[in-house]
């Protein structure tokens, strides 16, 4: 009989204790599982507040790429209505005598193959960003130089005089446009400064060359391309902010690239075409 009670005893023990501790596993695994769920919900808004960032930096660059265009448009569209509203001017060299004429060509000769030269310069690989500056000073002293002899050899016309005050006037409306386009893309490095920096000189030698032998067309496609390929980075959620960063600063650096050189050939253009309407 004793022993009756005390296996009954012990199963009664062991009963408890097994009810007890399904209870609190059954209670552990609950809040292992609300654990859980708060992780994921969390996990989910922080992807969903990531993709709505991405989403503004996306509109951002949009509006960007839309409003530097806008600007380089409209000193396209500059440039060409002077050439068309000042038509007239050449009449006026027309009614200049057949040694003026000559004078003027032969001075006209020797403008552009100075220029061809400091374009030439302008756009080789090993042209530091410094000496860049310095051509830009030396394009414009030469073109100063040029328009002087101009004037001079039509006696300081009162036509002549007014058209390259109306030109000069285009010239720092278009150049301001410029400014203001070439800041708006400096905002969208992001932060990237130096790294843009490092591989900006990078790649200046490797594609210093390349460039240049592009057409207008080509440039502007794959400026196109690139800007696509920057969308699509910055809307990554999976990959590793250090590699995104990084590969971020690649691409700009060449779009930068790419644009200096677009400056570069409408900033001899410009001095060119504004010329050549008088010749």
């Amino acid at each position: 009989m004793k022993n009756f009670r005390k296996i009954a005893l012990t199963a009664a023990i062991i009963t408890t204790w097994i009810v007890s501790f399904t209870a609190n596993a059954d209670e552990s695994m609950t809040t292992t599982q609300t654990s859980k769920n708060k992780i994921m919900s969390e996990v989910k808004e922080t992807k969903e507040e990531m993709k709505a960032h991405y989403e503004e930096m996306k509109a951002q660059r949009k509006n960007m790429i839309e409003e530097n265009k806008e600007l380089l448009n409209q000193a396209k569209e500059n440039r060409e209505d002077f050439k068309e509203e000042n038509k007239w001017v050449k009449e006026v060299f027309k009614t200049l005598d057949a040694e003026t004429q000559t004078q003027l060509k032969e001075a006209w000769e020797a403008y552009k193959d100075a220029l061809d030269v400091l374009k030439e310069e302008l756009t080789n690989s090993w042209t530091t960003a410094e000496r860049k500056i310095e051509i830009d000073a030396e394009i414009k002293t030469l073109t100063d130089a040029h328009i002087a002899q101009i004037k001079e050899l039509t006696w300081n016309s009162e036509e002549v005089n007014a058209f390259f005050a109306k030109r000069q006037e285009l010239i720092a409306k278009n150049k301001e446009l410029r400014e203001q386009a070439k800041n708006a893309r400096t905002e969208f490095r992001q932060g990237k400064d130096a790294q843009v920096e490092q591989y900006r000189s990078k790649y200046n030698n490797q594609l210093g060359t390349l460039l240049p032998k592009l057409k207008d067309t080509k440039l502007e496609l794959v400026n196109s391309r690139i800007d696509a390929l920057i969308t699509k980075l910055e809307a990554s959620l999976t990959m590793l902010e250090e590699r995104k960063a990084k590969l971020l600063a690649q691409v700009i650096s060449i779009k930068e690239l790419i644009q200096e050189e677009q400056d570069n050939r409408v900033i001899v253009e410009e001095e060119n075409a504004l010329i050549e309407v008088v010749q």
